[in-house]
């Protein structure tokens, strides 16, 4: 009598024992949900400071300061110049920020703003002075 007693409990366990393997899967996809979507917002703030493109438009205005777009496109060079220095200053605001909640998008957006205004103030320059020269 136990043993039909038992015979008949198995499906009740089989289901039971489904339930929890189930569960089980459930958990540890939620767990690899959870654990991908702070990965994310871990290297979503590991951004690296735009070093390589704050150098490019060092060198950009250094060599419209050497064409002389101080004197043929003052008023472009002087945005160029102060588009930089804002952008520097982002940089460095974001810089002391947690690594988490750093966000140099606006420093990237205002250092190459000053690098397109510098290229367009060399040229600017450039056709200034064949325009004198001639």
């Amino acid at each position: 009598m136990r043993k039909a007693h038992l015979a008949s409990r198995v499906p009740q366990m089989m289901k039971l024992a489904a339930k929890i393997q189930i569960t089980r899967k459930m958990l540890s996809r939620r767990g690899m949900y959870v654990a991908l979507c702070v990965l994310g917002i871990l290297m979503a703030g590991c951004q690296e400071p735009p070093i390589n493109e704050l150098q490019k438009a060092r060198q950009a205005l250094e060599k419209a300061k050497q064409e002389g777009a101080y004197d043929y496109a003052p008023d472009l060079y002087s945005l160029a110049e102060s588009e930089l220095a804002i952008g520097e200053e982002e940089l460095h605001a974001q810089a002391k920020k947690t690594f988490w909640s750093r966000d140099y998008s606006m420093a990237i957006r205002l250092i190459n703003l000053a690098q397109t205004d510098a290229h367009q103030a060399i040229s600017l320059a450039q056709e200034e002075k064949q325009k004198s020269s001639s």
